[in-house]
Formats: C-alpha cells, sequence, structure tokens
C-alpha cells in the first residue's frame, strides 16, 4: 500500500470519527430538550395545582368570613343590650357592655354578638355558663364599679375568701382578664392576737405572748406557676426576747394553733436585730428552702414534703412588715 492510500484511509477513518461525534452530540441535544421539556411540563402543571390549591383555601376564607357577616347582621349585638345569663344555676341580668368592658378579652369575645348562636342555653334560653357564680358575681360587679368610676380609679377585688382564691383567679385566667386582676398579695392572716395593719403589719402587744402568724396568698395560681413560695419580712421593733426566739419560715401545719416550732424548717439568728430583713424561699420542686439575711444566704434545707405553709412565730411587743421580695 502506498502512502496515498494510508492516507486517504486515515482521513476517511477520522471523518467517521467527526460523523459519530456529530450523531452523538445531537442525540444528546434531543435528549436535554425532551427533559428539559418534561420539567418545565411537570414545574407548569405543579405550579398550576398551587395556584388552584391558593384559590380553594381563599375561597373557604371568603366564605366563612361571608357566613360570620351574615351571622353578625342575623343577631346585631348593642352595647346596651341586656343579656340574660344563667352561672352555675343563678340567673344573672348584665349590659353587654359590662360583659365586653375588657376589649380583647375571652368575656369579651364570648357576649360580642360574634359567637352568640355558639353559646350554651338553658331551657329558658338564658345563656348558660358552668361557673362558680359567687366567683363569677365578684367579677361582674367589679366590671360594673369599673365603667363606673373609671379603671384608674378601681382596685380588683380584695375580699375574695380563701377557699375561694384559687378558683376566682382560675376563672379570671380562664376569662382573659388576668391583666386587670392581679394575684392577690401575700398578707397576715389575723387570728383574733395580734394587731394586723392592712395585712401587711404585725404587731404583738405586751400580753400576747408568743405566737405564730400565717401569711395567706401563698396558694394562688400564680404562686404555682412560679414553682416557689417566697417572702420577706423586716423586723422593725424587737423584744429582748424575740431576738432570740423569734422564728421565720414554714410550717408543716396551715392553722397557726396548731403550728409546733419542731415541725417545720425555720430560720432563726439569736442575732437579730431591728431593721433586720429575712427572706424566706420554698422551691415546690425541689423541696428546698433557703433562707437570706440582708440579702446574704444564710442557710438552706431540704424539706419532707412539698406541703409548707409560710409563717412566722413572733414574741410579744415585737412588730414584723411584710415587705417586697427581690
Amino acid at each position: 500500500m502506498d502512502g496515498s492510500q494510508t492516507f486517504q484511509n486515515v482521513t476517511n477513518c477520522l471523518q467517521q470519527f467527526i460523523n459519530q461525534c456529530e450523531n452523538e452530540k445531537q442525540a444528546f441535544k434531543q435528549q436535554c430538550e425532551q427533559k428539559f421539556k418534561e420539567f418545565r411540563e411537570r414545574l407548569e402543571r405543579s405550579t398550576q395545582q398551587t395556584l388552584e390549591n391558593e384559590r380553594r383555601v381563599l375561597r373557604d376564607l371568603r366564605q366563612a368570613l361571608d357566613d360570620e357577616i351574615a351571622s353578625m347582621q342575623k343577631l346585631p349585638a348593642r352595647q346596651n343590650d341586656v343579656v340574660s345569663v344563667n352561672c352555675g344555676g343563678k340567673t344573672l341580668m348584665v349590659k353587654r357592655s359590662t360583659l365586653c368592658a375588657v376589649e380583647g378579652s375571652v368575656l369579651a369575645s364570648m357576649f360580642s354578638g360574634r359567637w352568640e348562636e355558639g353559646l350554651e342555653k338553658d331551657d329558658k334560653g338564658n345563656v348558660f355558663l358552668d361557673f362558680n357564680p359567687e366567683c363569677f358575681l365578684r367579677i361582674v360587679n367589679w366590671l360594673r364599679l369599673r365603667l363606673l368610676e373609671g379603671p384608674e380609679l378601681v382596685s380588683p377585688p380584695s375580699d375574695v375568701p380563701a377557699d375561694l382564691r384559687l378558683e376566682f383567679e382560675a376563672l379570671v385566667q380562664y376569662l382573659g382578664l388576668e391583666t386587670i386582676f392581679p394575684p392577690q398579695p401575700l398578707k397576715f392572716d389575723s387570728n383574733n392576737g395580734p394587731v394586723i395593719e392592712d395585712g401587711m403589719v404585725v404587731k404583738m402587744r405586751s400580753f400576747d405572748g408568743s405566737r405564730f402568724i400565717m401569711i395567706t396568698g401563698y396558694d394562688s395560681i400564680s404562686t404555682r406557676r412560679q414553682g416557689a413560695v417566697i417572702f420577706s419580712v423586716r423586723l422593725e421593733t424587737l423584744s429582748s426576747t424575740a431576738a432570740n426566739n423569734s422564728r421565720i419560715g414554714f410550717s408543716e401545719h396551715k392553722l397557726a394553733e396548731w403550728c409546733d416550732p419542731a415541725h417545720g424548717i425555720f430560720y432563726r439568728n439569736q442575732g437579730l436585730k431591728e431593721g433586720d430583713i429575712v427572706k424566706c424561699c420554698f422551691e415546690i420542686p425541689s423541696k428546698q428552702v433557703s433562707f437570706y439575711l440582708n440579702g446574704r444566704l444564710e442557710l438552706t434545707s431540704q424539706a419532707t414534703t412539698a406541703c409548707l405553709f409560710p409563717c412566722i412565730y413572733i414574741d410579744s411587743s415585737s412588730t414584723v412588715r411584710l415587705v417586697a421580695s427581690d
């Protein structure tokens, strides 16, 4: 084979290779175009389905809005309407404006007129509320007074009996009124013995002797959620024996007449003097009791029960005041 024949063969092989590459290129291009077309079609179908779902949601929302508007037009509510309420078997006649006095509360929403058809009724057509009537009536009376005197002139009721306090606070929170009904503060419990001033000051007279004074308010909803019972007292005046005998802390008994210095966890320091502030903290989950004197940690102890009751044991001719805890 001569050189020209060899060159021709090489040229033919090269041309075949070029043609093969071109064919593969076209095939790959067609494959890419087909895949892109399929992807675009899937995307368009997905987009169309998403748009259709969003249109369906908007139609449902519009229908719900139209239904609510129709319901409001069907049962127009006016602020001077008188609403008949059966609360736990006790019937009350209350102005709608009273029940809606606290804007944004659950109670106001219930009687705004928007949900009138959804409220449960008794056999006489009165709105039925399965609440303690004594607790609910205290709330209604306070709302009436608030409308008459203005919110800045009225303090929430402070005379809620101890046996109703938890139920009252639970109802206040359920009705969304906790912002205007703060929990009752800790107070000394008057037990027909020493002089109690505003629940915050105990004045022991010379003939009162030594005795336990319980502190109330620790069993509030807010205290339970906080998970601790915390109180602080300032020793304003102390007799010569009170400085040595005073005990401040927690008893295992709820009633003062049953309390015993040996049954509880108390802070006792023979060096106590007038002006000292003793802070007591009982962490309910861990059952740890801590005592601070003038801001300094003095003593920690481990309780064996989660039922401890704050109190003080004070001697005659002494004065003790509850103060805010840091």
